[in-house]
């Protein structure tokens, strides 16, 4: 996803997969190798 984010010239930042009761961050853990760590994987909806 990177790689294809920079032929596109284009910055990817995260990959996010949503679903109605939580949502998975790719860069939440460590998965996309340019963003510092950050918090759990796994967050509830409020």
């Amino acid at each position: 996803m990177n790689r294809s984010g920079r032929e596109l010239k284009v910055p990817v930042i995260d990959h996010v997969i949503i679903t109605e009761e939580a949502y998975y961050s790719f860069a939440e853990q460590d998965q996309m190798s340019e963003l510092p760590r950050k918090r759990s994987c796994m967050q509830q909806w409020r």
